[in-house]
């Protein structure tokens, strides 16, 4: 299987909301390779992850390691952010492209919480760029 065809920047973004309810709820998800291990999470809930969102979670979690790579490779071009936000404020280029870049760009940053390997720090080398039309969540809270 292609690496980049194991899960859409939709259901990223789905699995990820899911994962981090589950977390700011006090509970706990995690994958024994083909199950789901879900723990302090109430048994109704339970049973609707497991009905309705077993595989795309599955997915999630059986790939982190490449997730996790794939999403700090992917927010390290920020620089490219800064470039296109200067073509739209330039009358270059339309703004609407800029937005859907600056969300995905956010929901990777929101990912990033998740993964095991994240350490609070900012993913970009050397600090989010001043010039940036955004920066991530650990640069926002030292800021």
């Amino acid at each position: 299987m292609n690496k980049k065809n194991i899960i859409s920047d939709q259901e990223r973004q789905h699995a990820t909301k899911i994962i981090l309810g589950i977390r700011e709820d006090g509970g706990d998800i995690r994958s024994n390779g083909a199950g789901l291990v879900l723990s302090k999470v109430k048994d109704k809930k339970k049973e609707n992850y497991v009905k309705f969102y077993k595989p795309l979670l599955l997915s999630f979690l059986n790939h982190s390691d490449y997730l996790y790579s794939n999403c700090i490779e992917r927010l390290r071009k920020q620089p490219s952010l800064v470039k296109q936000h200067q073509s739209v404020m330039e009358g270059k280029e339309s703004a609407e492209k800029l937005l859907q870049n600056i969300d995905t760009w956010d929901m990777l940053d929101r990912e990033l919480r998740i993964h095991e390997k994240h350490n609070g720090k900012c993913p970009i080398l050397g600090g989010c760029d001043d010039d940036s039309p955004v920066i991530c969540r650990s640069c926002a809270r030292q800021a």
